[in-house]
């Protein structure tokens, strides 16, 4: 095996710094059953490669977003939603700030770990793009030109988090070139993209994940 990239996402981190940025070098300290089996496969990467070797490396990425993400995600359900005229669902008051990066510039990302990066390090990969989803919820609206009224509260899950750790780049390696930002402008060419293309996909509109 010439290398082994192991993935996490940022949910497996804890808000150890001001600002919520974390640094490579920063400990995983997840708060929910689900971050923890993240955080795991992390920690079990990492012992390979001390106890035998393993040619790993490990990534740490911020929420993605882009064409073919699962329906249930955030931005594909609200964007559908939208286009079938339902309720948009919204966790709370909406003002959790995640950071989001086009799975584009994650994959070229990663393919410059995989080709460049070196063995039992840890690359930090984000867009420093963060964004509370209300916002997120609000543009999808704007761009399919339908009211606020549409934006619907649901419950919060158990130890979720108002800021999720948005991620301090470790290098060249995890720099993905020019970012394929969300702005205001994007948001219609995005909303578009993201769309499921899979049939049946209007029959999944439901909470977000």
């Amino acid at each position: 095996m010439r290398r082994f990239i192991q993935g996490l996402h940022r949910r497996g981190l804890r808000l150890a710094r001001t600002g919520g940025r974390v640094h490579r070098r920063d400990a995983a300290g997840p708060q929910q059953p689900y971050a923890a089996s993240k955080a795991g496969a992390d920690l079990l990467a990492r012992s390979f490669w001390h106890t035998h070797n393993l040619p790993a490396a490990i990534t740490r990425c911020s929420n993605n977003y882009g064409p073919y993400q699962f329906p249930e995600k955030l931005i594909p359900l609200l964007v559908t939603n939208a286009m079938s005229r339902l309720p948009l669902p919204i966790y709370g008051d909406g003002l959790y700030v995640r950071d989001w990066i086009h799975v584009r510039d994650h994959c070229e990302a990663i393919d410059r770990v995989l080709h460049h990066g070196k063995e039992g390090e840890v690359y930090n990969i984000g867009a420093r793009q963060e964004m509370p989803n209300l916002e997120i919820a609000r543009r999808i609206l704007e761009a399919f030109e339908l009211p606020e009224s549409m934006l619907t509260s649901v419950k919060d899950r158990p130890a979720t988090t108002g800021v999720t750790p948005s991620i301090r780049r470790r290098s060249s390696a995890t720099s993905a070139g020019s970012r394929r930002s969300p702005s205001r402008k994007g948001s219609a060419r995005r909303s578009s993209g993201t769309a499921p293309t899979r049939p049946g996909w209007s029959t999944s509109a439901a909470a977000p994940i």
